[in-house]
């Protein structure tokens, strides 16, 4: 066979190739869409409640199946309002802890509060009286002094009358000086007592609010872990309908064709069988044209097709390997 022929047989087998992978494609729609009008027709008819009773085997299958969804669309009716339950509960919940918390909060914060009003308080008494040790201890000394120079013979009489003085009012401040101390050190006992009651207070407001947000803790995990097995339970049920549903879905298909091919039609899915019937004439006709170019299948074409493609296979490698080739060859040094 001459070159000429190979590629003029061989292109009449690449459009017969080609128009049957058109026409297979649009049989496969064909079949896809009388598929659906068979489970359409399945499903008026038993949403219609038409008689099938001479189906009997896919009657049982399809009360079993419908009673099986049934029961899953109830159970999960029931699981979701298990878990719209339980969230309006964990909120409920946490509310309640964080409204407690925020109570304990607020009185710790008053009691920290008076507790630093009672700590700056005895902070200043203790600083008064650190001023009035250290001003006695400096009275003392001015005392030892003056009383050196008062027995001191060469000191004279008018010197010694002031240092008397002297010695009088330091004698005086001094008093002063103790009986403030004794006053600041008995109104710093009750202070004391203050400043430990509001601290152990303050403690155990503190321990409340940390024993709070654990209980809170604990009971968000505990309702985060029943919702998540509910939500679980949910997906479960979903998957199992879905299933059930796809069963269900193949039952009434499996009916459409039973009663496309009984005698009587009832009334009421006659538009449904009129168009399985129109579905099938036109999965037919396209059933025919496949048919037909499969009739014109031809060895001769057949095997100029496969030459011609091995030559354009191999021109293309050809045609590749000289480009490559010449990019070594032209390529800089």
């Amino acid at each position: 066979m001459s070159l000429k022929s190979i590629f003029q047989e061989g292109m009449k087998e690449r459009k017969r190739k080609k128009s049957l992978g058109k026409i297979s494609n649009e049989f496969k729609e064909k079949e896809k869409v009388h598929a659906g009008q068979l489970t359409a027709l399945g499903q008026k008819a038993w949403e219609e409640k038409t008689d099938i009773s001479a189906f009997a085997d896919v009657q049982a299958a399809l009360s079993s199946a419908q009673q099986n969804l049934d029961d899953l669309r109830t159970q999960a009716e029931t699981i979701q309002k298990q878990k719209q339950d339980s969230e309006t509960a964990k909120k409920q919940e946490n509310d309640r802890f964080s409204a407690n918390q925020k109570e304990m909060e607020e009185k710790k914060r008053d009691v920290d509060r008076q507790l630093n009003e009672h700590k700056n308080a005895w902070q200043t008494l203790q600083k008064e009286m650190g001023q009035a040790t250290s001003r006695l201890a400096a009275i003392a000394a001015e005392r030892i002094k003056l009383n050196g120079k008062t027995a001191d013979a060469a000191i004279p009489e008018t010197e010694k009358t002031e240092i008397a003085g002297q010695l009088a009012d330091l004698a005086k401040e001094e008093e002063e000086l103790k009986t403030r101390s004794k006053e600041n050190e008995e109104s710093g006992k009750p202070l004391q007592l203050q400043m430990a009651s509001r601290q152990e207070e303050s403690g155990k407001l503190q321990k409340q609010i940390e024993s709070i947000r654990a209980e809170q803790k604990k009971m968000l995990a505990e309702m985060d872990k029943k919702i998540a097995t509910l939500n679980n339970e949910l997906s479960t049920n979903s998957e199992k309908t879905r299933e059930a549903d796809k069963k269900q879905k193949l039952d009434f298909k499996i009916l459409g064709e039973k009663i496309t091919g009984g005698q009587h039609v009832d009334p009421n899915i006659a538009k449904e069988v009129a168009a399985v019937l129109t579905a099938r004439t036109e999965m037919e006709g396209v059933r025919a044209l496949i048919g037909g170019l499969e009739r014109q299948k031809d060895g001769l074409q057949v095997s100029a097709y496969k030459k011609m493609m091995a030559i354009v296979i191999s021109g293309i490698a050809l045609v590749a390997a000289i480009i490559v080739l010449l990019l070594i060859l032209l390529a800089p040094k």
